[in-house]
């Protein structure tokens, strides 16, 4: 991408006719230059810290570039395990090294997916509201 050309993120909801949803649900807009390769972000909304943006991307780098799941507190642990409860059930499908977790077979990304999006969101709640709870 050239430098110093505006880049912009819009996201939002794709809602079935009459389906209103919560607003604050999977809205989100950035924008800002790119600067040496690298976005610099300017403006967002909802407003987030920079450390918790840069926090979510390293997430999901972990997630893209070695297949891993890294679980830093209980609450994403009970996500994580109730999530493979779901989809990972199977005895040895799982490889655990401290905190981090991986499938044993590599290519089945869609599961490995799945078991992050659960300790995403229980990380980064906060931040980014969801639309349903998981209580596993």
């Amino acid at each position: 991408m050239p430098e110093q050309n505006a880049f912009f993120l819009a996201m939002a909801p794709r809602l079935q006719d009459g389906d209103e949803g919560n607003p604050e649900v999977g809205r989100a807009i950035y924008s800002g230059t790119i600067v040496g390769g690298t976005w610099q972000l300017s403006e967002g909304s909802p407003a987030v810290a920079s450390e918790t943006i840069h926090d979510a991307l390293t997430f999901v780098r972990d997630l893209v570039e070695h297949g891993r799941i890294r679980l830093r507190s209980e609450p994403e642990r009970q996500a994580f395990d109730g999530a493979a409860a779901v989809y990972s059930p199977e005895d040895g499908s799982l490889v655990w090294d401290d905190e981090a977790v991986r499938l044993a077979e590599a290519s089945d990304e869609r599961t490995l997916l799945m078991l992050a999006t659960s300790v995403f969101r229980a990380r980064f709640k906060e931040h980014w509201p969801v639309d349903v709870e998981e209580e596993w």
